[in-house]
């Protein structure tokens, strides 16, 4: 995480990604996060973090970070989440590969 003095407070800005993906409303170097609530969701197993501001669901959500959702599992709480579950801020989420394999 950076902080970039901005006036009289900081500015936290915190650190995302996935594969270069363009993600529309997260906090990147220009576009700090100042003072409020934010859904912070955690991308498994890449370790990245990447942060929205606002409601939305779960639908949008995979869509801005370019992922299909056959493809992940959306959790929250320990909470599977369908593709119209709401997400708001505050909310913690988690996004995990599905991984499969066999003989």
């Amino acid at each position: 995480m950076r902080q970039k003095k901005a006036g009289s407070g900081y500015r936290s800005c915190l650190g995302y990604g996935i594969t270069d993906a363009v993600v529309k409303g997260s906090c990147r170097s220009e576009q700090c996060v100042v003072g409020y609530f934010a859904v912070r969701v955690i991308l498994l197993p890449q370790n990245k973090t990447v942060t929205f501001s606002g409601r939305l669901r779960v639908a949008a959500l995979l869509e801005k970070l370019a992922l299909l959702p056959a493809t992940v599992m959306v959790i929250r709480a320990d909470r599977l989440l369908t593709e119209d579950d709401l997400i708001q801020d505050e909310d913690d989420i988690e996004i995990r590969s599905v991984i499969s394999g066999g003989l």
